[in-house]
């Protein structure tokens, strides 16, 4: 079997850890395209902004699918919350419906970390989206 075969053997969990890697190398391969075979109800929330952040580490297009099952898992856990605000900020993605979570992810939190609030700041200006007032 050549690479291709084996690539499109890999489960929703495998194709993620793929994505992964490769968003870790800045290596953008063909796999990117399955990301719509990903089963987004089955897939970890883990798994699902790691195929955020791998898109954006190679330029692609970040799946619209994993948005909104992400926002719909609000609050996010502030490793996969940072994950997915890095890749919307690099993209300049100011269209997703992740951003409207990040409040209700960093209550989840109870008093956040100066870390936590620099990172969501840092996302915040660098993709232009001004953050709601409460």
């Amino acid at each position: 079997k050549n690479t291709s075969d084996t690539l499109k053997l890999l489960s929703g969990k495998e194709l993620a850890r793929a994505l992964w890697a490769l968003g870790t190398s800045r290596v953008d391969h063909p796999v990117f395209e399955r990301v719509s075979t990903i089963r987004l109800t089955e897939a970890t929330t883990q798994c699902l902004a790691n195929v955020l952040w791998a898109s954006a580490r190679v330029g692609r297009h970040l799946p619209l699918d994993c948005h909104e099952e992400l926002s719909r898992r609000a609050p996010l856990p502030f490793v996969e919350l940072t994950a997915c605000l890095w890749a919307l900020a690099t993209t300049r993605d100011i269209s997703s419906p992740i951003w409207k979570t990040t409040e209700a992810s960093l209550r989840a939190l109870g008093t956040p970390s100066s870390r936590s609030v620099s990172v969501v700041l840092w996302a915040h200006a660098k993709a232009a989206v001004v953050p709601s007032s409460s």
